[in-house]
């Protein structure tokens, strides 16, 4: 591909327009034909423009169509587009955030067990400490009587 080529390229690739005439060198003609056919650039009347900007900046980069379509066949070895690199960092983070949740909610139940034994012990220290003062206050009325009583006789 010449340089003139080239030239007429990069003006098409900044939106410029190419008008096609007899006079234009056959390669430059063919080449201009061969984008058109592949899409890269469409045709009114005898006027051409770019259709595909990012195709026609790799046949530039190329500087031939022969190679483009070499390029275009190829299978891309690009590992993984940004859509799979962003489905497999929101997969880590829920599987992340479900192991905390797993871990989490065991220790609130073993908190909550412990928490349950330590009522159940207050409610028996409560139970017997009510009983302990209900046996203490018959103990007291007994007295009280006992002293009334001796009172009453000494009298």
């Amino acid at each position: 591909m010449t340089d003139k080529i080239i030239k007429t390229l990069n003006r098409l690739n900044k939106g410029e327009k190419y008008h096609v005439t007899k006079d234009d060198p056959q390669d430059e003609r063919d080449v201009i034909y061969s984008l058109e056919s592949l899409g890269i650039l469409k045709k009114d009347r005898f006027i051409y423009s770019v259709n595909n900007i990012s195709d026609l900046s790799k046949v530039i980069e190329l500087k031939s169509v022969e190679k483009y379509i070499e390029w275009k066949q190829k299978p891309h070895k690009k590992l993984m587009t940004d859509f799979e690199k962003l489905y497999l960092l929101l997969t880590f983070i829920l599987v992340c955030l479900a192991v905390f949740q797993y871990f989490h909610n065991n220790s609130l139940t073993t908190e909550r067990d412990y928490l349950n034994y330590k009522l159940d012990s207050l409610n028996r220290e409560f139970d017997s400490s009510e009983h302990k003062i209900d046996l203490l206050s018959n103990k007291i009325e007994l007295l009280k009587k006992d002293s009334i009583s001796e009172s009453n006789l000494s009298d």
